[in-house]
């Protein structure tokens, strides 16, 4: 009975810092069991259409149950012609195949496959334009994505 209680407490405790640490909503706090559950159910439904080194984009993306909620159903490809202008294409493996033979040849500067064009802030206090991993020039947060390659 006594360890009952003393788990009891604790778990008390812990649900009182994290209300205390977080004063975002309880969607946008940190490391939650929604957000567990969240990244489980996204990942699981994910798996039934995409390859896992695409699905594993979702463990880089914002520890909070908002990101992976609010967060795309699919993967895109980012594709950056010669001229520099950027499109937006469904994912296929023929489209990341020749993506990925089109950058090697030249024909386009840039090729990667995107779960979301810019990373979710949870906290309100790092937008994805001043995170280390912001490319400007694809205006693409590169953790939320992985290059093109030539065996999806």
């Amino acid at each position: 009975m006594r360890a009952q209680l003393t788990l009891l407490l604790l778990a008390l405790r812990t649900t009182a810092t994290l209300s205390a640490d977080c004063n975002v909503g309880p969607t946008f706090c940190l490391d939650t069991p929604g957000y567990r559950s969240a990244l489980a159910q996204k990942k699981k439904s994910l798996l039934k259409e995409y390859p896992a080194r695409l699905v594993a984009i979702l463990d880089r993306a914002d520890h909070c149950e908002a990101c992976i909620t609010r967060g795309p159903d699919a993967f895109n490809l980012l594709i950056q012609d010669s001229a520099g202008d950027i499109r937006i294409d469904g994912w296929d493996a023929d489209n990341e195949r020749i993506g990925a033979r089109d950058l090697t040849s030249g024909h386009i500067k840039a090729c990667r496959v995107i779960w979301s064009r810019e990373a979710f802030d949870c906290t309100l206090h790092s937008p994805a334009n001043k995170r280390p991993d912001w490319n400007s020039t694809l205006s693409l947060s590169t953790d939320m994505s992985v290059p093109c390659s030539n065996n999806p």
